[in-house]
């Protein structure tokens, strides 16, 4: 018998069981918007805070460091307008025809 075999891990990843026990024991709680004042969107606005903490500790940064995105194109995007936001008229960036379409397309805007 003929076993499949996953090897798209650049589009998605199967979560480790620590991971999924941490989000499904997140989501069954009863949380609300991170911005509301409700004692709902505290609590959220406490877990989103001591999970910059953990990664912030991780990375030896500031807490205000970590930024969260929706997914990897997003943060290629934020990332790549941003360092190239810095870049002189002899600035060089290096890429292969194969790039993710969010780094092309991000660095067709910059150096249109």
């Amino acid at each position: 018998m003929i076993q499949d075999k996953y090897f798209d891990n650049n589009a998605t990843t199967r979560l480790i069981p620590e991971v999924k026990k941490a989000i499904d024991d997140f989501f069954a709680m009863q949380v609300g918007n991170p911005s509301s004042p409700h004692s709902y969107g505290t609590k959220a606005a406490e877990l989103i805070l001591t999970a910059k903490e953990i990664i912030s500790d991780f990375f030896h940064c500031d807490t205000d460091d970590v930024l969260y995105t929706s997914c990897a194109s997003e943060s290629n995007t934020m990332v790549l307008q941003s360092v190239c936001s810095w870049k002189s008229e002899n600035s060089i960036v290096v890429t292969t025809p194969v790039e993710h379409s969010s780094v092309k397309n991000s660095l067709k805007l910059v150096f249109r």
